[in-house]
Order: C-alpha cells, then sequence, then structure tokens
C-alpha cells in the first residue's frame, strides 16, 4: 500500500472573483412543465443526448420533445430509489431495495441485490467496459459484471475504509475512492491513499476530472486540484462572499470549466482564469442545491432541493421548477401532505385544510387522540393514536382511503399510543410507542407481520418517543432512558454527553443537511457531529429546555418546538418567539412547513 503526503498550497485571487446577474429568465413550474416533482436529485445525458432525471418518485427522461416516465405504476423502478446512472452502453441503472435494475431502452433486467448496495449506497459508476462500480457505507466498493458482484474492500485491496462516500473512474480507468479522512486510488492491481483528515471536514462527498485530466475534490472552504504531481487547494468562501462555506460537489464541463456547489449557499464556477459565482441574485432560483451535471454539450444542469432543475444554457438561466372548522383545539401532531393540504391531529380526531375548506375525520365515533402524523412513502400519511380505551389505531390515508391497522387486527401487539411513524422501501414500517418499538412489515394478500422490541432485546427503555433512519443506515431510536442505534441485528447505545445535564428522556430526533443528529430532551437540546456533542439550553438562546419537536425547513434553519415558546436556528444564532410576539400559546406541541414556505406551530389551543 502506498502513502502520498499532500502538501497544500492556498491561492487565495480576490483579483479573479466576479459576479455576473441574468435578466432574462424563464420559470416553469410543475403545473407548466413535465418534472415529477421539484425535488430533483441528480441528472445525467446519455450518449444519443437523452436527459434522464432522478426524482424520489421515479425517473423521467426526456429527448428534446418528448417525455417519458419510469414510475413503480409503469415499470420495476421503486419508489425511493437511492441511485442511477448510465453506462458505457447506455444501459440505465437503477438501485432499489430489493434489486438492481438495468433498462437496456426496450425492457428491463432485474438483479438480486443482497441489501447493502442499495440500502447504503451513495453514488455508482461506469467504466469503458460497461461495469458498474457501487459505492456502500459498510462494504467498501461492489464491481457488478456479468452478474457477478466483486468486492473491493480494504481487506481485499487495502482500501482506506470500507466507508465510502463516493467513486469515480477517470480517463486512465483508475477508481477513485472518497472515504471519511482519505482518498483510494486503485488502478487494478495497486491501491494508493492519500490522507485528507487535515483539508477535509467529514468525508470527501465528490471527486471528478477536467478535461486536461485534473482531479478535483471539495475540501472544508473550498476544493482541491491534483494535476498528476502537484497538489494546490483553493479558498472559495470569499467568492460567495460569506466567512465560511460547506462546498459538497464538483463537476467538470469538456471545455476546462469547474463548477462547484455549496451546501446551502448558491455555486461559483472556474472558467480557467477567474472564479464567477451564481446564487439567487445572479440567475439562480434558489441556492439550495442537491448536485450539479455539466453535460456533453457543456450546458449546466443544477437539480435543486425544492425549486425543480435550473438549466444554465448559452450563459442564460431556465428554471424548471414545480385554520374554524378544526375538530378540537388541543393540536397534538401537525403535517403537510403532498397535496399541499395541512393535516392536523387532535384530542378528537384529524382535521385536513385544503386552502378554503376544513373535512374532520372522528375514528368510529369516538374521542380518537392523534399523537402523531408521518408523512410515509408517496403520497400516504401515516396517523398514530389511541381511543378512549388506549388500543392504538395506526392507519394511513391514501387517495381519500383509510387503511387501518387497529390493536385488534395487530394481535394486540399495539395497545398504546403511537408517537411516531417511520415508513420505508419494501412495505416496513416502525411505529415508536409507549410500550415498545414495533416493526411491520406489510405483505399482500396476508396479515402484516409484527416484531416488538424490548429492554431485553437491548433497548434501553420500552418507552420509545422517536425513530429516524440516520445516512449510515443506521435506525436512531430515542427512548425514555437514552440513545439506541440497531443495524437490523445488534442494538447499541449512543452515549450522551458525560457530566453535562442533557435529560436521557428524549423526546424527538432530526438529523440535519450536515448529517448532524439534533436530539430534543426533557432538559435540554443536543447536536452530535459524529465525535462531539453541544449542548443547548435557555443559558445558550433555548426558548426552554423542555423540547417537544424538531423540524428542519427548507432554508436549513432548524425549529425547535418547546414547552415556552418556539426557537428558531439559521446556523449560527438562536432566535425566539413567544406568545407575546403573535403565537397562540407558548406550548408548541409540533411544527410544519407548507409548499408555499410558510411555518405552522401547532398547540392545546389552536395553531399559529
Amino acid at each position: 500500500m502506498k502513502y502520498l503526503t499532500i502538501i497544500f498550497l492556498a491561492l487565495l485571487v480576490n483579483t479573479g472573483f466576479s459576479q455576473l446577474v441574468f435578466e432574462d429568465i424563464t420559470s416553469l413550474t410543475t403545473g407548466n412543465s413535465h418534472l415529477l416533482s421539484n425535488n430533483v436529485h441528480h441528472v445525467l445525458k446519455d450518449n444519443s443526448g437523452n436527459l434522464w432525471i432522478h426524482f424520489l418518485e421515479g425517473l423521467a427522461k426526456y429527448d428534446g420533445q418528448n417525455w417519458e416516465y419510469f414510475t413503480p405504476n409503469n415499470s420495476p423502478v421503486p419508489e425511493g430509489t437511492t441511485e442511477f446512472g448510465i453506462d458505457s452502453n447506455d444501459n440505465i441503472w437503477v438501485m432499489g431495495y430489493e434489486e438492481i435494475l438495468k433498462y437496456d431502452g426496450i425492457s428491463w433486467t432485474s438483479f438480486s441485490n443482497p441489501g447493502f448496495i442499495a440500502l447504503y449506497s451513495h453514488n455508482c459508476c461506469a467504466d469503458t467496459s460497461g461495469n458498474m462500480y457501487f459505492a456502500t457505507s459498510h462494504n467498501g466498493v461492489v464491481k457488478f459484471t456479468d452478474s457477478v458482484y466483486v468486492f473491493i474492500n480494504n481487506s481485499s485491496i487495502g482500501l482506506y475504509s470500507d466507508d465510502t462516500h463516493c467513486i469515480y473512474i477517470d480517463n486512465q480507468q483508475k477508481l477513485w475512492v472518497g472515504h471519511s479522512g482519505g482518498i483510494s486510488v486503485f488502478d487494478g492491481t495497486n491501491c494508493s491513499i492519500i490522507d485528507t483528515v487535515s483539508y477535509v471536514y467529514g468525508a470527501v462527498k465528490s471527486i471528478t476530472q477536467d478535461s486536461f485530466g485534473n482531479i478535483w475534490f471539495p475540501i472544508t472552504d473550498g476544493v482541491v486540484k491534483y494535476d498528476g504531481t502537484n497538489w494546490s487547494s483553493i479558498l472559495l468562501a470569499p467568492f460567495f462572499g460569506t466567512p465560511t462555506v460547506n462546498i459538497e460537489a464538483v463537476s467538470c464541463g469538456s471545455n476546462g470549466t469547474v463548477w462547484v456547489k455549496s451546501l446551502n449557499q448558491g455555486a461559483c464556477y472556474f472558467d480557467g482564469a477567474n472564479w464567477t459565482f451564481f446564487g439567487y441574485y445572479q440567475g439562480l432560483n434558489t441556492n439550495w442545491i442537491h448536485n450539479i451535471y455539466c453535460d456533453n454539450n457543456d450546458n449546466v444542469w443544477i437539480c435543486t432541493c425544492d425549486m425543480g432543475i435550473n438549466l444554465y444554457e448559452n450563459q442564460q438561466w431556465t428554471y424548471w421548477n414545480s385554520l374554524d372548522g378544526l375538530s378540537n383545539n388541543r393540536i397534538m401532531s401537525i403535517a403537510c401532505a403532498t397535496d399541499g393540504s395541512l393535516w392536523l391531529g387532535t384530542d378528537y380526531g384529524t382535521s385536513r385544510y385544503d386552502d378554503s375548506n376544513w373535512t374532520n375525520y372522528k375514528y368510529r365515533k369516538h374521542e380518537y387522540i392523534i399523537w402523531s402524523i408521518d408523512n410515509g412513502i408517496g403520497d400516504k400519511l401515516w396517523f398514530g393514536g389511541n381511543c378512549g380505551n388506549s388500543s392504538l389505531e395506526a392507519a394511513f390515508y391514501l387517495d381519500s382511503n383509510w387503511v387501518e391497522f387497529a390493536g385488534s387486527f395487530a394481535l394486540n401487539i399495539l395497545r398504546c399510543p403511537v408517537y411516531q411513524t417511520l415508513e420505508e422501501p419494501g412495505n416496513i414500517i416502525w411505529f415508536a410507542t409507549d410500550k415498545a418499538l414495533n416493526r411491520m412489515e406489510i405483505i399482500p394478500n396476508l396479515d402484516p407481520q409484527w416484531t416488538v422490541y424490548k429492554t431485553q432485546d437491548g433497548l434501553l427503555n420500552d418507552e420509545v418517543r422517536a425513530v429516524l433512519r440516520d445516512y449510515n443506515g443506521d435506525l436512531v431510536i430515542g427512548t425514555w432512558g437514552g440513545i439506541n442505534k440497531f443495524d437490523g441485528t445488534l442494538f447499541t447505545v449512543l452515549p450522551l454527553p458525560a457530566g453535562e445535564v442533557l435529560s436521557e428522556h428524549i423526546t424527538a430526533l432530526l438529523e440535519d443537511h450536515q448529517n448532524h443528529l439534533w436530539v430534543g430532551t426533557t432538559n435540554g437540546l443536543g447536536i452530535y457531529d459524529g465525535q462531539n456533542w453541544t449542548i443547548i439550553d435557555t443559558v445558550s438562546g433555548l426558548a426552554d429546555n423542555y423540547v417537544n419537536a424538531l423540524y428542519q425547513s427548507t432554508d436549513y434553519h432548524i425549529w425547535v418546538a418547546t414547552k415556552n415558546g418556539i426557537s428558531r436556528y439559521d446556523g449560527s444564532t438562536f432566535t425566539s418567539y413567544y406568545k407575546s410576539d403573535g403565537l397562540i400559546a407558548d406550548n408548541i406541541t409540533d411544527i410544519v412547513e407548507d409548499q408555499q414556505n410558510n411555518m405552522y406551530f401547532s398547540s392545546l389551543y389552536g395553531v399559529s
């Protein structure tokens, strides 16, 4: 194994910074264009010039005139696909949770998937021979050739780590692999290691090569360029006009241009001499970007989190993008459906508001507390609560129809309040209740299969208040006794900071856009970056130490609902709001944002 030592030269040339403003702007929404969603994850062009667009809902193909869609309704493509790629033969590869699919332009071929590839995969790429490579979180790189999986990992060739975040095949067919703290370069025989821990905070998330053969990858506050011999770093924060910037991805055009995208501050490109900043005031319709792709014609496709696609072509931008009547004032939960309607869970059923009208739903004419409303896959909304006799009734609502999973139906397994529901691909649903963590698998034409996890299985406490799937693929479980992680086999404990006042009574969990874990408790808020804890309380700006709910809005601000007001974190400071500022009450129970970016705050006395 060969190790490379890097000496970085920081280049800061303010005279090379420029800003452009484009006034000729056309706006397209999902109402007048053909995007499946405004949340676009990735775009690629095949050798025939067709544009392929990746959404959570599936894939779309655009040939310049006509649109073709591949969704669960008309193809094997599952909803919530993690990634897709195009090989040298223009085959389309789609990673599903139970299979890997290949589309040759006519038909789909399914290959069995061990599970780890799609579930924990960050991206994929192809070599000139048509072999596909998949970056996984726990198994290194998996090469797929002739229906056979070959592992390229630490034990087989000496990868820096089996935790891989990105992969890239350069023009010499070398495999570049980005890890947390390093890069591996595999030439087919030998593996070289590049230590980046001193320069990159966290993982190397993107690697690419420009038309001159230079390798580029993002680092903290900038990018690194490697010309085959020398390494240099370029600090980009001044070009973005901010003290610091989180560069996440790099893409190169065939004309030598280099494009970089930040986490939430827009993009920059390098034409060989100058860096040019692009943001909201320079032509982009949002600064929140998922990905950047440069096609063979040097058109730049910018995939955004909530405003569709921005196309930069011929120095112009084109945009593709997409309460009286409540059943009860005591609102325990709130959610926004995919059709834009607002749903509220109350002490007496649930209410739906569609911009002008209210519709109230009451379960079997009984008083029915809706403890939680959670968005499921597609258009589903999951409702968890309990009737007056404490028998849980979990249900989901889809296309004006209700599907119930009641206590008796579930063999009395779930006879307690449901605080949160998490639906995952493969018809797997997790219920956080005050008696256990419950897993339900829906099997067509059969009764659901239930698995119950309690303290004897490894839980810190049987009362579970929150659950999420983190970026590493682990299930994170907030209990009334601390935090567990579950990899599907074993429960482990995420220790809370020693000597701190943070309570072990977990009330809410959130993973933000930086993969930091936010933990709401009955005595303070904790933020875990993977190594260190930061404790937030009333002394440091929190409205109250008892946290009821956590929410990240589309502008990446973190909202904290407490028993005495609401706090908003903008990335640097906390700002708190109370009833004296206009809230209907101080005890806020839940938070949601609608499709027009309006924020709603539920309380025991109504909604603000």
